[in-house]
């Protein structure tokens, strides 16, 4: 049912009505979702702590900070999120193991993408820290694959 907020009056639409609006629809192939899950194992996302940034600046920014020998693609999303493409398999894993980040003085939270991603209600729950601890004894140090 919708209302006309000037007048007061209420239209009810019927399901032809509605038929008849043409509204498109896109349907995929099971081939073409398979493409593009493959495509998203090169994506990351990510999430500026702060004010956030064009995609434009991170863009710029991105490559110096993460020492990139491959190229990237940057798509800016709803919430201060990112998408990040990488089209090297060294430069995404450096970027998501490599954290913390700071771009433009604020904290960038990367993680991997996943499937049914939805930028409307997602954020990123984890964030990685480096902690100094002076004078710990060696017998408690541990190569940080081993954690």
């Amino acid at each position: 049912m919708e209302i006309n907020l000037t007048s007061g009056i209420q239209h009810k639409n019927t399901m032809a009505e509605i038929d008849s609006l043409r509204i498109p629809t896109v349907e995929f192939t099971e081939k073409q979702l398979v493409v593009t899950k493959e495509e998203r194992s090169k994506t990351l996302i990510g999430q500026l702590q702060g004010q956030g940034a064009t995609a434009k600046i991170l863009l710029n920014r991105l490559p110096t900070v993460w020492q990139m020998r491959g190229e990237l693609e940057v798509l800016e999303l709803p919430n201060k999120l990112y998408l990040f493409n990488f089209n090297n398999h060294g430069d995404l894993v450096h970027a998501r193991f490599g954290s913390p980040w700071t771009v433009v003085g604020q904290k960038l939270l990367v993680t991997n993408w996943t499937p049914n991603f939805d930028p409307s209600n997602a954020y990123i729950a984890a964030a990685p820290i480096w902690v100094l601890l002076p004078g710990l004894p060696i017998e408690y140090l541990a190569d940080h694959h081993s954690l």
